[in-house]
């Protein structure tokens, strides 16, 4: 199984993973894990005791990555040196507003060619190297994305050993609304390895039915062969958690697990609830916002300082990383959890999607129309506390959520 995200890494990707691992060991399947070593993805949360839910027969090599960023930034000196030179050459004189453009469009497109398919590009080779040593060859190949370079350690060791090949997608790759930004050439190159990637899998399992049928759409020869495995969650964790909140039960509050990340954020959430804080009095003394995880910065200020911009420094609590046990505990502890999907997507759903429904609370949701995620809230009876990522939609939804909470009539998926 190739999964570069793997326990104790405490995100999405290691807990979608060792789930397959948990229930294929109850039906006798042996594994070994192929995955990244710590020291190379340091920023990432980490939670130890994830490691106490693998089977203790499982094995895991953990292959570091090559540092290719050394040999980029080489040849991203060598660009600019040679077109700057042939510049002075050509002309006798240095025009320094051209060389700059090019010797930037250049930068960037060596930049981007070592992240392609992305940037953990350098654990391609180590690990192909570490797994054509291993002395019994699996029966399966599994593969795991993001990042995409684990499908084409996927493809080769399918290619080297006649095995068959499994690959699972948690995100799109070439549709993924944060990689079409990239130069044109290298979108042909990234669709050129998706389709090598396809024509050599056995099996393709997507993790929402509109990434399904889009990759059927594309491929339609391989129909048969595509199927849907959303995420899910492990009713065990929750069992014997003990709820946790952060203010006294006569204040509405919304819970936030886990980060913000490809174009992710809770700005127009923060811009809505400054907007109803301002309208309606008695909301400043019933509302509490908790975001739990890394906060990061959006545009030039950080999350702690769009908070104090919007002036909601007394209405929202940041945590930082906390175990999945201590997240749990404040998601059982909220009366509703707040959830964020992608601008502009339509095929995915967040992972932690699941574990608010383990919850059993009223899901907060902002996202897109017509997506998986709208979908889905609609499934749940979600559909009223569904917000677009527009101010007005959100603070129009928060106003709902806070006169059910009034109530005490809120609806649970």
């Amino acid at each position: 199984m190739i999964s570069y995200y793997f326990p104790p890494f405490n995100v999405a990707g290691s807990y979608r993973t060792m789930g397959f691992c948990k229930y294929l060991h109850k039906f006798n399947w042996s594994m070994t894990i192929l995955t990244t070593r710590t020291i190379n993805v340091l920023h990432l949360p980490q939670d130890n005791s994830l490691l106490s839910k693998i089977p203790n027969d499982i094995s895991i090599l953990r292959v570091a990555d090559l540092d290719l960023f050394k040999l980029r930034d080489y040849f991203k000196s060598i660009f600019f040196f040679s077109k700057r030179v042939n510049k002075v050459n050509d002309t006798d004189e240095y025009n320094a507003s051209a060389v700059s453009d090019t010797h930037f469009s250049l930068k960037d497109m060596v930049s981007l060619f070592f992240k392609t398919p992305d940037e953990q590009i350098g654990w391609i080779i180590p690990s192909i190297i570490r797994c054509l040593s291993i002395k019994h060859k699996p029966e399966i190949i599994y593969a795991t994305a993001p990042p995409y370079s684990g499908l084409l350690i996927g493809m080769f060791l399918k290619l080297v050993w006649g095995k068959p090949l499994i690959c699972d997608f948690r995100d799109p790759w070439c549709t993924n609304k944060y990689r079409i930004n990239r130069p044109e050439k290298l979108k042909k190159w990234d669709m050129l390895l998706q389709n090598k990637v396809i024509h050599f899998s056995d099996a393709i399992i997507a993790n929402t039915d509109n990434l399904k049928n889009g990759f059927i759409e594309k491929y339609p020869e391989k129909t048969n062969q595509i199927i849907t495995i959303t995420n899910g969650y492990e009713p065990d964790d929750f069992y014997g958690i003990v709820s946790k909140r952060i203010v006294q039960k006569d204040r509405l509050l919304l819970v936030h697990a886990g980060f913000f990340y490809s174009g992710r954020n809770p700005l127009n959430f923060l811009r809505a609830l400054s907007t109803v804080l301002l309208e309606k009095k008695e909301f400043s003394k019933k509302i509490i916002i908790h975001f739990i995880g890394n906060a990061d910065h959006f545009g030039d200020k950080s999350f702690s300082e769009w908070i104090d911009y919007f002036g909601l420094t007394n209405y929202v609590q940041l945590t930082s990383v906390l175990t999945q046990k201590e997240v749990f505990a404040y998601l059982k502890g909220a009366d509703a959890l707040l959830l964020f999907g992608w601008p502009g997507s339509k095929e995915q759903i967040p992972a932690k999607t699941f574990e608010y429904m383990a919850a059993n609370k009223p899901i907060f949701c902002i996202s897109e129309h017509d997506s998986a995620l709208h979908d889905l809230m609609n499934k749940l009876s979600m559909i009223e506390y569904f917000a677009k990522d527009k101010p007005n939609d959100i603070k129009k939804k928060l106003f709902v959520l806070f006169d059910h909470w009034s109530r005490k009539n809120l609806k649970r998926p």
